[in-house]
């Protein structure tokens, strides 16, 4: 029984099993390296998003800010050449957008008014101008209700709002235009 047992042993192994087992682990680890990249990518994506997100609400904020300032008023508003001593901010030459930003107390800070906080690394300002309707040239949009001089009729604002992210130096800017009609 002995000389039976011993001609069924197996045959001298040639290690293709060890050769198939690491070529898939090696397959297996490539994945794996291209998963982590993928989701770092999609982790930075969607941090990028977020923080667009945010800077675009503080603006949205910041211009409904300058909007209700500026058509809160019982009669039209005076413009003024800085936004230091009236509120609201409404300004009576048409500096370029660079100029208003760049020069101090051309611009108004917004700060929310239900106690939410700004975040620190981020600030929010607004300013207004004169919307031109056509005055200045003796135009009258609506004959019926008066004229400018008298403080009579409808007056237009530019209302323009900026959000900056002081880490980031992200910047996002909006404007948009309001009517109020005085009688």
């Amino acid at each position: 029984m002995r000389s039976a047992v011993n001609r069924r042993l197996p045959q001298r192994q040639k290690g293709a099993a060890l050769f198939i087992a690491l070529i898939v682990l090696l397959v297996i680890t490539l994945l794996a390296l291209s998963s982590i990249r993928e989701v770092t990518l999609e982790s930075r994506v969607t941090g990028n998003f977020v923080e667009q997100q945010k800077l675009l609400n503080f603006a949205e904020a910041g211009l409904r800010e300058g909007e209700g300032q500026v058509t809160q008023p019982l009669k039209p508003l005076e413009a003024a050449s800085t936004c230091t001593s009236t509120l609201p901010c409404l300004l009576a030459d048409n500096p370029t957008y660079a100029q208003l930003f760049d020069t101090t107390g051309k611009h108004r800070a917004y700060a929310p008014a239900d106690n939410t906080t700004l975040p620190s690394d981020s600030t929010v300002e607004w300013y207004a101008l004169m919307a031109p309707a056509g005055s200045e040239s003796g135009e009258a949009e609506n004959p019926e209700y008066g004229n400018m001089m008298q403080g009579i009729g409808t007056f237009r604002y530019e209302v323009n709002a900026r959000t900056t992210n002081t880490k980031t130096q992200r910047t996002t800017n909006l404007r948009s235009t309001t009517a109020k009609v005085f009688n």
